[in-house]
């Protein structure tokens, strides 16, 4: 089961890109991200709701079944609805192969801020478990419905605002991004540090605390409207490249943390775990905010210009 797991998972990102970008409109890319993310969110936080159930050992079992099959399904919608898109995208000659621009791809700093920001985001999934975990089955499965109205809100409210001329693309991207990084992390930080104090215990059940921390867990999920959905923007062809190449971060990023958290006793793990993800996680927030671009990045990616005058995706209105 692992290795079919090990197999499946890794081309599902990419798959998820590639039919988005071809198939999506771009007036509606952080709606339809937001609700692909927030689907994934919720089997992810359900198997930990279904671990309750089960004994502790089982616990990660259930996690990687329910997230193996759903990336056997991914592939097989990808393989009747979307194999092809990446060519029809081109050029309609189904023979047409343009080479990938590795070395342009890795020179671009709006890139950068992608591999940075999904290399971090392990954070967000630390602490999203962390908070989850404590949480008893009934008032898990409140938190996780309105966690998930909120990824598919965020993605709403961001094309809604760019649409009304109320906010540009980039601003809205860096500024839901920002409130999906910089503001739980820096919060989380707080409140993790106040908990360890000899008097933390007695805060633990306030509901001043407890909102805190719901709010937290809620601003974590607008990832989907912030760098999750800034590939698309860059290349809407090349993004399940990019997606592959920023995984591949997220996974070096994990194996890193779980090594260093490995040297220490059990004790302090979760808490050096914690201390080396989060302030990542704050610094990449602000990096994405200062450098990164919506305008598709036409030195290395082809877009045919049948494609931009469909969606109206020219220069100027994609710098907007």
């Amino acid at each position: 089961m692992n290795i079919l797991i090990g197999a499946t998972q890794p081309p599902v990102l990419p798959c998820v890109y590639a039919l988005l970008s071809r198939l999506g409109l771009p007036e509606r890319r952080a709606t339809n991200y937001s609700i692909v993310f927030s689907a994934k969110s919720f089997i992810l936080a359900l198997s930990f709701i279904l671990s309750r159930w089960l004994s502790y050992n089982h616990k990660l079992v259930l996690t990687l079944v329910i997230s193996g099959l759903i990336a056997v399904l991914w592939s097989i919608v990808f393989h009747y609805m979307g194999s092809n898109c990446d060519l029809e995208f081109v050029d309609q000659a189904p023979s047409f192969k343009p080479q990938i621009p590795w070395r342009s791809i890795l020179s671009s700093l709006p890139v950068w801020t992608l591999i940075l920001s999904h290399a971090a985001s392990c954070a967000a999934e630390l602490i999203t478990i962390r908070e989850f975990t404590m949480l008893n089955a009934a008032i898990m499965l409140i938190v996780l419905l309105i966690w998930v109205l909120a990824g598919i809100g965020s993605g709403w409210l961001s094309d809604s605002l760019v649409a009304r001329h109320r906010l540009t693309r980039l601003k809205a991207r860096k500024i839901f991004n920002s409130l999906s990084t910089i503001v739980p992390g820096a919060a989380f930080v707080f409140v993790y540090a106040i908990e360890c104090t000899p008097r933390g215990g007695e805060f633990l059940n306030s509901f001043i605390w407890v909102l805190m921390k719901f709010i937290i867990i809620l601003l974590i999920n607008f990832r989907g409207s912030g760098f999750m959905i800034n590939y698309m923007d860059l290349s809407p062809y090349y993004a399940g490249i990019l997606i592959a190449i920023t995984e591949m971060a997220n996974q070096v990023a994990q194996v890193v943390i779980l090594l260093f958290s490995s040297l220490i006793t059990i004790a302090a793990k979760n808490l050096t775990m914690m201390c080396l993800s989060v302030p990542f996680f704050i610094v990449t927030g602000i990096f994405f905010a200062i450098c990164s671009k919506t305008s598709i990045q036409d030195k290395w990616s082809p877009v045919p210009a049948s494609y931009q005058e469909e969606h109206k995706l020219d220069k100027v209105r994609d710098l907007l």
